[in-house]
C-alpha cells in the first residue's frame, strides 16, 4: 500500500504530509500554464520525432482519436479535456520509436493531465484557437508533416507557437 501511494505521490495524483495527512491532489489554476508547457515539449517531440514514420493503421487512428476530440468540442455542453486528448497523445506514443522519450513523457502523462482538470482551463485561451490547431494536427497526421503536426500540437496545449513571428 506504501508503495502504491508512493507512486501516485511520483505522478503528483497524491499529497503527503508527515504526520497530517494524505490526500488526493487538488489541481490548482496556477499549475496549469507550467503544465501546458509541459506537455507541449514532451508531446511536440513525440509528435514531430514519430509522424513521419506513421503507418497507414496508426496514421487512420490517430486521424480518428482526432476526430473525436473535434466531435466532444463541438458538443453543446462543451465537454473537451484530458480524457479527450489522452488517448491521442498516447498512440502518438505507442508509434514512437525514441525509448528515452517515450519513457518521459509516459512516466508523466498521467499527472499532468490530471493537473488539467481544472475548471479554469476553457478560459486559458480562445477554443476556436484550440479547434484550429487540432484540425491543423489531423492534416499533418494525413500528410505526415512532423513539423505542421509539433506547431499545431504547441497550439492545441493552448499555449501561442514560440517561433511564431521569426523568420
Amino acid at each position: 500500500m506504501r508503495e502504491a501511494l508512493s507512486d501516485l505521490g511520483h505522478l503528483g495524483l497524491v499529497e503527503f504530509r508527515p504526520n497530517r495527512y494524505t490526500r488526493v491532489t487538488v489541481p490548482r489554476r496556477d499549475e496549469l500554464v507550467p503544465t501546458l508547457q509541459t506537455l507541449r515539449l514532451l508531446v511536440g517531440g513525440v509528435v514531430r520525432t514519430t509522424i513521419g514514420g506513421l503507418g497507414d493503421r496508426d496514421r487512420a487512428a490517430l486521424f480518428r482519436r482526432i476526430g473525436l476530440v473535434l466531435d466532444c468540442m463541438a458538443m453543446p455542453t462543451g465537454q473537451w479535456g484530458s480524457d479527450a486528448i489522452t488517448p491521442v497523445y498516447r498512440t502518438f506514443l505507442a508509434a514512437c520509436d525514441n525509448p528515452p522519450l517515450v519513457a518521459a513523457l509516459s512516466g508523466t502523462l498521467d499527472g499532468l493531465t490530471y493537473r488539467l482538470r481544472h475548471d479554469d482551463i476553457r478560459s486559458a485561451r480562445p477554443w476556436e484557437h484550440v479547434w484550429n490547431s487540432l484540425v491543423a494536427l489531423r492534416v499533418a497526421v494525413d500528410c505526415r508533416d512532423g513539423r505542421l503536426a509539433e506547431r499545431a500540437s504547441w497550439t492545441v496545449h493552448l499555449l501561442p507557437d514560440p517561433d511564431r513571428g521569426r523568420s
